[in-house]
Order: C-alpha cells, then structure tokens, then sequence
C-alpha cells in the first residue's frame, strides 16, 4: 500500500494485493486446485473546495468461494428437493470495480450530500447450471459466463438549523442498479440472480441533550419487481415489504444508558412466487404448478442497558 500527496488538494492511494489459495476434495470427488490472484486497487481524491470533495476508485475484486458450491448439500426450503447438487469445477466470481463520488458538506456539520455512480464488469458470474443426469434433472452453482452491473445512489444527512432545531438529524439514501446476463436455460439476456431495482432507506434521529434523551425511526426497503432466482426447474420471485426499527434511549440511574427497541413493528411481509416446470427445464418444459407464499419475521422488541465501568 502506498499513499501520494500529490499536491495540497489531491491525493492518490494505490493498493497492490497477492492471494492464494487451495481448495481439496475428497469423497466422491478427489481433487485438488489451485488458485492465485493479484489484486489492485487505486483510489484518487481531489478536494475541489473545502466543502466538495471528488473521489474515483478502480479495484479488482475476487469474490470467496462457499463449501456449499462445491459439494453437495440438503436443501431445506423446497419441499420437492431434498438436495442440492455440487460443483467441483466451479471457480470464484471476479469483477473489475469502478466508482465515482462527488460529496458536498453542510457548513457548520449540517449534514453531508454524496452521489455515487459505478460500473462493475464481472467474470465467471456464478449462479445455477444443468448438471443433469439421465435420471433425474438437476442444477448446481456454476460459472455461467461475464455480465455487468451498474447504477447510482444518492445519500443524505441533514441537521434541521435552518428551522432552529438542529437536534433533528434526517437521512435518506436511494439507489437504482441494473444488469445483465446471459440465462444459461432461456438463453436469454437478463438481470442478475435477485437483483432488485434499487434501495431506499429514510429516517430520523432527534437528541434532546438537556434532558439526556434521543430517538429516532429508521425505515428500509427495495423497489418492488425484479428479484427474480432462476433454476433449471423454477423461477421464484420474491417480494417483502419495508424494514422498520424504532429506538428511545435515556441515560439514567448509575451513569448507565437504557435502550429501547423495537424491530418490524409493522408486521414485514416476505413473499415468493414459485413457477414449476416438469418434463423439461424453464425452456423446455411445461408449467405444472405456482406456489404462492407469505411469511411474517415477527416483531422483536429489546432493552438494552449500556455502560462503562
């Protein structure tokens, strides 16, 4: 790693990582591999004033690999398959990362304004393949070739001075993303495994400081559509409504701060929609049955008790 001050308003950090790694099987599959890689990265930052700041990263990124990919292993959420096949061959996901931040800071630690665009080019884009076999129609994860995704956010924090309370902290974040590949059943071009269109989360925080008290609601959520998982047998669409969390906390008796808080209040539903396909793959195959189903998490409520002894 090496950092430049190139001047009195730029700078330029360059990271250069090596990586190896070996992954051995055995059982059904006696096999072992070997992996090396080089990772590099450089960030550059240029202050434009003291407020406006302007970054651009490019990073090569390799992505793990689980021991769910490669072996095989049970599967618990679909009734009509009892396992999940592995995969041997399959190697890590790789992407070339570009990003691009313009930043904007509040006078007097008002808040912070940052907008965000990127640009990820990705290689052996791992999701499900055919590894059928003559008895039975089967998948596992596996490379199914190069893709893209990209997008932009905007994020928000915002002190209210303007209106004379700035104890009141608002924040807000929106991105939007899209994709593509290549659907190794359909042969079609197509979004990514459960790649939404975009995010949202908004809320606020308010300290009372004389009173040594601050609450606060968050809210999260995605853009409704498109977070679609293809199988060689199914494709499941998924849905779920927005996450809420409410806090209240005080500092009280012995210096200590009591917490409260409350998860989902709402009741989160969390829905999927599975098409099923027999005689066949999604491509080739007949519709035979959808399964539609809606879960509820559940409310949490927690009391916390925080201190420093």
């Amino acid at each position: 790693m090496h950092n430049w001050k190139l001047n009195e308003r730029m700078s330029l950090e360059s990271t250069l990582i090596f990586e190896k790694s070996t992954i051995k099987q055995t059982g059904d599959v006696q096999k072992e591999r070997d992996f090396d890689f080089v990772r590099p990265k450089i960030d550059y930052r240029f202050d434009i004033t003291p407020s406006l700041q302007f970054r651009a990263a490019i990073e090569k990124d390799v992505a793990q690999l689980s021991f769910n990919d490669f072996t095989a292993n049970t599967n618990s959420a679909d009734d009509d398959q009892n396992s999940i096949a592995g995969n041997p061959d399959i190697r890590q996901e790789q992407s070339w990362r570009y990003d691009v931040n313009l930043e904007y800071r509040f006078d007097n630690d008002n808040g912070v304004l940052n907008t965000n665009l990127f640009y990820h080019d990705l290689e052996d884009v791992i999701e499900k393949i055919d590894v059928s076999t003559e008895m039975a129609i089967l998948s596992a994860n596996g490379n199914i070739g190069n893709g893209e995704r990209y997008g932009g956010s905007i994020d928000a924090s915002l002190r209210l001075a303007a209106f004379n309370i700035p104890q009141i902290l608002i924040t807000s974040r929106i991105e939007v993303e899209d994709g593509d590949i290549r659907d190794p059943f359909l042969e079609i071009n197509r979004r990514l495994q459960r790649q939404a269109r975009g995010s949202y989360r908004y809320g606020f925080r308010h300290d009372m400081v004389s009173r040594d008290i601050n609450y606060g609601i968050n809210v999260s959520g995605r853009f409704k559509g498109n977070q679609v998982v293809y199988d060689i047998d199914k494709i499941e669409d998924y849905d779920m409504d927005d996450f809420v969390i409410a806090f209240f906390e005080i500092q009280g008796w012995g210096g200590l701060t009591y917490r409260f808080e409350a998860y989902n209040i709402h009741e989160q539903d969390r829905c999927r929609i599975r098409s099923r396909y027999i005689s066949g793959t999604i491509a080739t195959g007949v519709l035979n049955e959808t399964e539609n189903s809606c879960s509820h998490p559940g409310e949490k409520y927690a009391i916390k008790i925080r201190g420093t002894f």
